[in-house]
């Protein structure tokens, strides 16, 4: 891979998060077509940080309760 294809550390993490503008995008995107190495590690990237990530059913997450009618 050239140089020009390099996808540092940085701009991987900011492309995962939506942080990166059109020209980075299209930076990421071309790379990721022709590395298979860096589609993996964007791959355990993704999975890490779902795994890492609150879930919004967490029980710190206060639940709703059910209201019973009455009559």
């Amino acid at each position: 891979m050239a140089d020009k294809d390099f996808i540092s550390d940085e701009l991987l993490a900011a492309y995962l998060d939506g942080n990166t503008n059109k020209e980075e995008t299209l930076q990421v995107l071309q790379a990721l077509k022709a590395d298979t190495t860096l589609q993996e590690v964007l791959q355990v990237a993704i999975q890490t940080d779902k795994e890492t990530s609150p879930s919004p059913y967490s029980s710190s997450v206060p639940r709703r309760t059910r209201l019973r009618k009455r009559g």
